[in-house]
C-alpha cells in the first residue's frame, strides 16, 4: 500500500486509480466503488500479536493468520504480512496526524470492481476483528460475495 500511496499521492484510491506492486508494476486497476469509497490503506492487518495486545487472547481468528492459511494452501509463505487494502473499512485521518476507527458506511449490494493488469495471486479475508469499530463493533457476522470473471486484458 505504501507503493500505491505514493504513486497515486493520497491515501485512499478511488475509481480510475492503478495500484502498483513493491517494484512499482501496475498490477490492479480500480473499474468501479459503489460502496461510497474511503477504503482503508493505514491499518495493519489484525494479528494474534494485536489481541494480545488488545486483550483478547492469542487464540482469536485473524486476517494475519487467514493468509497465511491461504497461502499455504497455494504452496506459498509470508514471513512479514504486508500491508492489506481494507476494502470496506474506514480509518480516516483527522486534523492530518490522528486515525479515528469508525464504523462501515457500505450500503447493502455495495461492491468495488477491480482489473487484474497482471497474473497476481490476491488473498481475502472477512476480518474478524471485533475490538475495534471497524466492521462495524459487535462481530456479528454479514454476508460478503466474492467474484472472479476471467477475461483477457484486452476485454
Amino acid at each position: 500500500m505504501e507503493h500505491c500511496r505514493e504513486v497515486l499521492q493520497k491515501i485512499t484510491f478511488d475509481a480510475g486509480d492503478v495500484l502498483v506492486t513493491n517494484l512499482y508494476r501496475p498490477i490492479l486497476e480500480i473499474l468501479d466503488d459503489t460502496s461510497g469509497g474511503g477504503h482503508d490503506t493505514l491499518i495493519a492487518a489484525c494479528s494474534a500479536a494485536m489481541y494480545v495486545r488488545a486483550g483478547a487472547g492469542g487464540d482469536h481468528p485473524n486476517c494475519a493468520a487467514n493468509l497465511n492459511k491461504a497461502l499455504a494452501g497455494q504452496g506459498r509463505s509470508c514471513p512479514v504480512t504486508p500491508a492489506p487494502w481494507n476494502l470496506f473499512m474506514l480509518a480516516p485521518v483527522r486534523d492530518g496526524q490522528a486515525i479515528d476507527y469508525v464504523r462501515p458506511t457500505c450500503p447493502p449490494g455495495g461492491f468495488v470492481e477491480v482489473r487484474a493488469l497482471i497474473d497476481c495471486l490476491m488473498v481475502f479475508s472477512a476480518c474478524p476483528d471485533d475490538v475495534y469499530p471497524t466492521n462495524g463493533g459487535d462481530g456479528s457476522p454479514c454476508d460478503v460475495a466474492l467474484e472472479v470473471i476471467r477475461r483477457s486484458l484486452t476485454d
